[in-house]
């Protein structure tokens, strides 16, 4: 699989040349519901809809692809979590703008949330590790409202506030 073997270049590269990546995991919100009211073509239709929106916002040697399911995953290359949030966010903005109707949502239109973490050298986290702080971060992006972008570094300080508590 293409997916596979680029996120092991990316590991290599970040740790033979020190090179950085933002990874950004991008889920349609509510996209099972959208799927029950509008039908299984309709949906199919909503994805590729989406998938073309989030391509035609990456940027010269980002990286798109489709994760599972109604998730995608974006690659920003020597991005900090910063400037990757402006990306993920023109990817998420751009989407909503379209207006596609989605009945089920509250914002009426579909939408998409993401989570954000960064691949360095500075630290010892593997892929596997950094995608799971992204979807972590998607999670916590859905817990606050859907429909917005938030970084894995918030989700380390939401932890650390609900242990203090």
């Amino acid at each position: 699989m293409a997916l596979d073997e680029d996120l092991d270049q990316l590991q290599a590269r970040v740790t033979r040349y020190g090179h950085r990546y933002c990874v950004a995991l991008l889920d349609v919100d509510h996209f099972k519901a959208y799927n029950d009211s509008y039908g299984h073509q309709a949906g199919d239709q909503a994805l590729r809809t989406v998938a073309a929106q989030i391509s035609a916002q990456a940027r010269g040697g980002d990286a798109v692809y489709r994760y599972g399911g109604e998730e995608f995953l974006c690659i920003f290359p020597e991005q900090t979590l910063e400037t990757a949030a402006i990306a993920a966010e023109r990817m998420r903005s751009s989407l909503e703008q379209l207006a596609v109707p989605h009945g089920d949502s509250d914002f009426g239109v579909l939408t998409m949330s993401g989570g954000l973490a960064i691949l360095d050298s500075s630290g010892s986290k593997s892929v596997g590790e950094v995608l799971k702080d992204a979807d972590e971060a998607l999670y916590l992006a859905k817990r606050l409202g859907r429909n917005r972008i938030e970084r894995a570094s918030r989700v380390a300080s939401e932890h650390s506030t609900f242990a203090r508590m």
